[in-house]
C-alpha cells in the first residue's frame, strides 16, 4: 500500500512539474512576443510624435524579432525612402507582395508604397502602373489622389486635373473651389518657368471652375498688365479687392494704372467708396480715397474722410500721416504737428507664404501647394 502510494505521489510530482515547465515555456513565448510587439507599438507612438530616428530603430527590431504585422515593414520602408534609400524600400515594400491572404486595405497600401518608392526613383511612369493595377479593381479616392500627385509630379498637368476632378473633395461649390486652386497652382509654376500661354489657359480653367478664385483673379490680373491688357486686368484686380479687400495695398497701384491706361479711371471715385462702405475697419480704403479726392482738389472732403477715420481706427498709422499731409497741404501746420507726434511706428504688408507641410514657399496667394500636393496649408 504504501509502495502504491509513493508512485501515485511520484506521478502527481512529476505531472505538477510538466504542467510548471510548459506554463513557463508559455509565458517566456508570450514574454517574447511582447516584446517585439512593444517595439512596434513604440514605433508607432514614436511616428506620432515625430521622432522618426527612433520609429526608425523601433521598426527594425520589431522586424528582426519576427513582426509578422504588414504595417510595421510599410513603415519600416517608408522611414527608410525619407531617409533616401528608395532601393531598400521598394525592397522591403515588394517583398509583402508575396504574402498569402492579404486583404484589399493591405495590397492597397504596399501598392501605394511601392509607387512611392518608384517616384522617388524618378520612375514615374512604372509608378503609376503599380497604382493603376489596383484602381481597375476598386474607385479608390485615395489612390486616385496619389495618381493625381505623380500626374502633377511629372508635369502631367491635365491628366492630374482630369483625376482630381473625379475624387470628391467636399460639396459643388467646395469641390469647384478646389479644382480652381490646382489650375491657379499649376498657373503659378508655369509662370515662374516662362510658359505664358499654357498658364493663361489654365487661368481660364479655373475661372470657369470659379469665378472668385483668389489666386486666379490675382493671377489673370497680373497676365492681363504685362501684355498691356488694362480693360482685363482692371476687371481682374475690382474682382479680386471686392472678394478680399487684404489685397488692397499692393493691387491699387496696379489698379490705378489699369484704369488709367483702359480710359475708365472716372471708375475708381465709385469703387474706393464701395469698397470703403464695405470694409470700415480697412484703414487704407479711405487713406485712398482721401488721396484721390486730393488730388481733385477737395480737401475739405478730404480732410473730413481722414477725420472720421482716425476717430474709429484709433490712431492707424496711415490714416494719421495721410490726415497730416492733408493738413500740411491745408496750411494748418499746427494740427499736421499735433497728428504726427501721436503717430505710432508700425510696419506691416503682405509677404509670402509657406506650406505648412512641405515648406514649400510662394509669393502667390495659392491655397493649393504644387510641392506636396496639399489643400490650404499656406500660412502668412
Amino acid at each position: 500500500m504504501y509502495s502504491l502510494n509513493f508512485k501515485t505521489i511520484l506521478l502527481i510530482i512529476l505531472a505538477i512539474a510538466a504542467i510548471v515547465l510548459i506554463l513557463m515555456l508559455f509565458f517566456q513565448r508570450k514574454r517574447e512576443r511582447g516584446s517585439y510587439r512593444s517595439a512596434y507599438i513604440d514605433a508607432l507612438y514614436a511616428l506620432i510624435d515625430g521622432r522618426k530616428d527612433d520609429a526608425l530603430r523601433l521598426l527594425t527590431m520589431a522586424v528582426k524579432s519576427g513582426e509578422t504585422d504588414v504595417d510595421a515593414y510599410i513603415q519600416l520602408g517608408n522611414l527608410l525612402r525619407e531617409k533616401k534609400m528608395p532601393e531598400k524600400a521598394l525592397q522591403i515594400h515588394r517583398n509583402l507582395t508575396v504574402r498569402r491572404d492579404l486583404g484589399y486595405e493591405e495590397e492597397k497600401s504596399i501598392q501605394i508604397a511601392i509607387a512611392e518608392d518608384l517616384a522617388d526613383m524618378g520612375r514615374i511612369e512604372r509608378a503609376l502602373g503599380a497604382l493603376d493595377s489596383i484602381r481597375r479593381d476598386k474607385k479608390d479616392p485615395e489612390i486616385s489622389m496619389i495618381l493625381h500627385r505623380l500626374y502633377h509630379r511629372c508635369g502631367d498637368y491635365d491628366n492630374a486635373f482630369a483625376t482630381l476632378k473625379n475624387i470628391p473633395l467636399g460639396d459643388k461649390a467646395e469641390h469647384a473651389a478646389k479644382l480652381a486652386s490646382y489650375l491657379a497652382a499649376v498657373s503659378s509654376a508655369l509662370i515662374d518657368s516662362g510658359d505664358i500661354e499654357n498658364a493663361s489657359r489654365y487661368l481660364r480653367k479655373a475661372l470657369k471652375e470659379d469665378p472668385d478664385c483668389i489666386a486666379a483673379l490675382y493671377l489673370s490680373g497680373r497676365l492681363a498688365m504685362d501684355r498691356e491688357d488694362f480693360e482685363i486686368s482692371a476687371q481682374m484686380w475690382t474682382t479680386l479687392l471686392r472678394k478680399d479687400i487684404t489685397f488692397f495695398e499692393e493691387v491699387l497701384p496696379k489698379l490705378e494704372k489699369a484704369l488709367f491706361e483702359s480710359g475708365r479711371f472716372e471708375r475708381l471715385e465709385d469703387l474706393l467708396e464701395e469698397l470703403h462702405e464695405k470694409n470700415e475697419k480697412y484703414a487704407m480704403v479711405p487713406v485712398s480715397l482721401a488721396a484721390l479726392y486730393m488730388k481733385k482738389g477737395a480737401v475739405s472732403k478730404s480732410i473730413a474722410i481722414l477725420e472720421e477715420e482716425r476717430k474709429s481706427s484709433k490712431g492707424n498709422r496711415a490714416v494719421s500721416i495721410k490726415l497730416a499731409s492733408v493738413y500740411l497741404a491745408a496750411g494748418r501746420e499746427k494740427e499736421a504737428r499735433q497728428v504726427l507726434e501721436e503717430v505710432e511706428l508700425t510696419a506691416g504688408g503682405r509677404s509670402g507664404s509657406t506650406c505648412g507641410v512641405c515648406g514649400a514657399v510662394t509669393p502667390y496667394p495659392l491655397n493649393y501647394c504644387p510641392a506636396c500636393s496639399e489643400f490650404n496649408t499656406f500660412k502668412n
